[in-house]
């Protein structure tokens, strides 16, 4: 058995792929926007997928449990479409760095804390660049330290 995870227009199927009969069944539905959905990142570390769409929000679904109808929560980052998505795992914390850019023209980073599913903004600059901003993105961080 393997799990399928589906995301077209503005819903998110789940389904379940049953290798001995050749049968994918439908297990549930859900949606979090009646925009069109651009961008998903999948976290399958903590069964979590992440979702941007066209009215610039980001949401994140938990689908640890897939019998049940998925966790979800929402944040708003962007004026309109979310382009594109990065994730990265904060080792420190456990938490998760989501960077975002948009036809807005602006870039954000977020914290997701997803034992207590809560949004932390981090990072924003609006209008960073003067057309929408479509090119891929991926996190990269440096440290900076001091010698005494």
């Amino acid at each position: 058995m393997s799990i399928s995870l589906l995301f077209s227009i503005f819903l998110c199927r789940v389904f379940r792929y049953t290798i001995s009969n050749s049968r994918f069944s439908l297990l549930q539905t859900c949606s979090h926007s009646d925009y069109c959905q651009l961008c998903v990142k999948v976290y399958s570390k903590r069964s979590i997928a992440f979702v941007s769409s066209t009215d610039g929000l980001l949401c994140a679904y938990d689908f640890s449990f897939v019998e049940k109808l998925s966790r979800s929560t929402t944040i708003r980052l962007h004026q309109s479409g979310i382009n594109d998505l990065d994730c990265t795992e904060i080792e420190s914390t456990n938490q998760l760095r989501l960077a975002t850019v948009g036809d807005d023209g602006s870039v954000h980073t977020v914290q997701f804390d997803p034992e207590n599913w809560l949004w932390k903004q981090e990072f924003s600059q609006n209008c960073i660049h003067q057309s929408p901003a479509t090119g891929k993105i991926k996190l990269i961080f440096t440290c900076e330290m001091k010698i005494s």
